[in-house]
């Protein structure tokens, strides 16, 4: 099945899939439908970019068996009990991580040894992405960040459902869509701010200062960002997922996606007209949790060519994006779609 879509494409290069013409996006699309995601030993990520996750399961027995295993072959992770999840829910944390096989076996053994232990994922897990903030050097790719976010969080979030049809319950306490919130923000007007001013305005609004009002359990956590100059440990952007996975290949799906927003946060190229055109017009929760479980071929598209610069990343990424669990689409239908 593979093969057949190098005959289409060649995966190394990078073509613009949003520009394609319908014919070739449905053939494109059927590849897809049937390309095998296999875990890869590495991945194209900036050497110098740093990351870590929270893999939340509840283990429905063997609890001690994991365990013992676990301390002895995985001494630089952490596991935790998690109230939050259940009576059994617990999280493993890992240290700071890089792009290289070591790190992708790890994530990928750590969450067998779950599995084989009963360890599974329920409606109150997520998928928690820490990313070290220094990476973005200043706060004008810090509002980049902020930018693309606003523009793109509906792609994001649907992306971030992992394999599941739709998002897990009570989205609204854990990884809210903070899009709404940023949007009462006139970034260019703030840009000139010291980042603590810029963090607390993000958080907490214009008046941030004689505020009561905090944003919590937001799908991005910037409540730990201190600075973008120094290393330290805590220092991070946390990337709220809205649903958990112990599917290895989807945690370096949803990392590779992470790293190339932030990459593109760098670009001396970084459009942000565009960006402001693309941000929803949505106020609500609601609306905008419609709009975040509609499946958008053409913005998902955009999405990929704006971020990736390989093919094979885009074929990642949609495969993900689109191909759900027990969901069939109806590929005509959504090319057509405008």
């Amino acid at each position: 099945m593979n093969k057949d879509i190098e005959k289409f494409i060649n995966l190394d290069s990078n073509d613009l899939l949003s520009k394609m013409k319908d014919n070739d996006k449905l053939e494109l699309l059927n590849h897809i439908k049937n390309y095998h995601c296999r875990l890869r030993d590495k991945l194209d990520i900036d050497p110098n970019y740093n990351f870590g996750i929270e893999i939340e399961f509840e283990m429905l027995y063997n609890l001690d068996d994991f365990y013992e295993e676990f301390e002895q072959k995985y001494k630089d992770w952490q596991y935790e009990y998690e109230i939050s999840i259940g009576d059994w829910g617990g999280e493993v944390i890992s240290p700071i991580l890089k792009d290289s096989k070591k790190t992708w076996q790890q994530i990928s053994d750590i969450c067998k040894l779950i599995r084989i232990n009963g360890g599974m994922v329920n409606s109150k897990c997520g998928a928690h992405n820490h990313v070290d903030v220094t990476y973005l050097k200043n706060t004008k790719n810090f509002l980049n960040f902020v930018r693309f976010w606003k523009a793109y969080e509906d792609i994001i979030y649907h992306f971030g459902t992992g394999r599941a049809t739709n998002m897990r319950q009570r989205t609204d306490l854990s990884a809210l869509p903070i899009t709404p919130y940023w949007n009462n923000l006139d970034l260019e007007k703030i840009k000139k701010d010291s980042l603590n001013t810029i963090v607390g305005k993000l958080l907490f609004g214009e008046n941030y200062e004689n505020s009561d009002y905090q944003v919590k359990g937001m799908g991005v956590n910037i409540y730990n960002v201190k600075s973008l100059k120094r290393k330290f440990e805590g220092n991070t952007v946390e990337l709220r997922y809205t649903n958990g996975t112990i599917d290895a290949n989807t945690w370096q799906n949803n990392v590779n996606v992470n790293a190339h927003i932030f990459k593109y946060a760098l670009n001396h190229n970084f459009d942000k007209e565009k960006m402001e055109s693309l941000k929803t017009k949505n106020t609500s929760y609601h609306d905008i949790m419609k709009s975040i479980e509609k499946t958008n071929l053409n913005k998902a598209l955009d999405f990929a060519d704006t971020i990736f610069d390989k093919n094979i990343d885009k074929v990642y990424f949609l495969k993900q994006y689109l191909f759900k669990n027990k969901e069939d689409l109806d590929l005509k239908k959504l090319v057509k779609s405008k």
